[in-house]
């Protein structure tokens, strides 16, 4: 038998807020009607006026980023700046009141959920629940995870991301994940840049940049954009490209260099000469937005890519030699394009 009850939470504000749900044998269910019904309960809850940025904060943080607040992303990690931070972001939503990104509600709903640098608040992170969320599913999902929390607290931080179900908010996630990942790789490729001589730091500027220019190419150009997860597919290849450049860093700073020769600058050269001739012929990759324009303009962006890590390994790395830098990436490109053209 199913039981009514009602579950009372005293957030700051001085006064009871009781929602009423139902105990059942799987409490983490909820149907259609409940999830209505329970939105409906919250529909007017607020956070704690003292909870909000006065005036000087709001002039102070006009350009705040509570996503980097909140995760110490370049910067150590502030709950109580991004929690102001997230209010001024929040004010600037849409009237409908869904976040275009990954601040303002969607970081209110996780630091009232956890009480990171406030108290606990349940009932007013279900409320951004039920208003910043894009897909039914990742409302549903939300809602009960946070009302499993006021039967259990859970270990489990409470996540924004954890109920991505839509390919939007996928891409939104895709992106979070990205610079947090790319904190740690930064910092990997600021490490090995400061080990450099001055001289040598100015020849691995030069293949940074043509890194980063040749990584935004192909994530722009080489990526099938045809599935609704397309914002994602682009992330992760620019970080699959920073990722393998942060992977043979690290080999270089211990002496393991790629073993390539002549002959296989001659073997990857020939691969290529054939897959590009294939996809230009073809024009497009079938049944993706893969075209043979963006291939060839990515194509000369790579070769000014390879230059760049030759010269640099000539001068830096003689035991490995321009040959050696050349023949790596020259193998690298060519998979790439291979796996393109069949």
């Amino acid at each position: 038998m199913i039981k009514r009850i009602f579950l009372c939470i005293i957030p700051v504000i001085y006064a009871f807020f009781c929602i009423e749900d139902v105990q059942a044998d799987d409490l983490n269910t909820l149907s259609d009607a409940q999830v209505e019904s329970l939105c409906a309960q919250v529909r007017t809850v607020n956070p704690p006026l003292s909870d909000l940025p006065n005036k000087t904060d709001q002039k102070l943080l006009e350009h705040c980023d509570s996503e980097s607040l909140y995760y110490g992303i370049g910067q150590p990690a502030d709950p109580i700046k991004a929690r102001l931070c997230a209010f001024v972001e929040q004010r600037s939503e849409k009237d409908n009141g869904t976040p275009d990104g990954f601040s303002g509600s969607h970081i209110l709903m996780m630091i009232y959920a956890n009480g990171r640098g406030v108290h606990k608040n349940i009932p007013y992170a279900m409320h951004l629940a039920c208003l910043s969320s894009w897909a039914p599913a990742e409302e549903t999902e939300r809602l009960e995870d946070l009302r499993a929390r006021q039967y259990k607290p859970s270990t489990r931080p409470f996540d924004f991301c954890d109920g991505a179900t839509s390919g939007y908010v996928g891409g939104i996630c895709s992106s979070h994940h990205a610079r947090l990942q790319d904190v740690e790789l930064d910092r990997s490729i600021i490490d090995f840049q400061k080990k450099l001589s001055p001289n040598a730091q100015k020849s691995f500027q030069n293949v940074l940049e043509k890194q980063k220019k040749w990584t935004k190419k192909t994530s722009e150009n080489e990526v099938d954009l045809t599935g609704t997860d397309r914002a994602s597919e682009t992330i992760e290849a620019e970080e699959n490209q920073k990722k393998n450049f942060v992977a043979l860093l690290i080999r270089l700073q211990r002496s393991d260099f790629p073993k390539y020769t002549q002959k296989d600058i001659i073997k990857s050269n020939a691969i290529m000469k054939i897959s590009l001739a294939k996809l230009k012929k073809e024009g497009v990759i079938p049944n993706s937005t893969i075209e043979w324009n963006g291939i060839s303009e990515t194509q000369k962006t790579w070769e000014r890519y390879r230059d760049a890590w030759g010269d640099f390994a000539e001068k830096v790395y003689p035991a490995w030699g321009k040959q050696g830098a050349e023949a790596w990436i020259s193998m690298e490109r060519a998979k790439m394009l291979e796996s393109m053209a069949h």
